[in-house]
């Protein structure tokens, strides 16, 4: 899988989140570089070409309010919405 964002979201659990073009998202340690499990799976996202999952962000206040977000592209002909999510 091609890894394409890598994000720490500041909230002192010794967790970082790499992000795949095919939606998965998954929590390392970053002590240890060990993988704990999948974050997050983003349902229908094309993995073709240019198309896929293409950044993750961690809101400044993570910690306390619990909000990401992700963007990803996805080609209008596949998907029926418009192309910058």
């Amino acid at each position: 899988p091609m890894f394409l964002a890598l994000q720490d979201p500041n909230d002192g659990s010794d967790r970082v989140f790499l992000a795949r073009k095919d939606g998965v998202i998954q929590v390392y340690s970053r002590s240890s570089g060990q993988y704990r499990g999948d974050f997050l799976t983003v349902p229908n996202v094309f993995n073709d070409g240019e198309a896929g999952l293409t950044e993750l962000l961690f809101h400044p206040k993570y910690k306390n309010n619990g909000r990401f977000f992700v963007h990803y592209a996805c080609p209008l002909a596949e998907c029926g919405v418009p192309c910058d999510n």
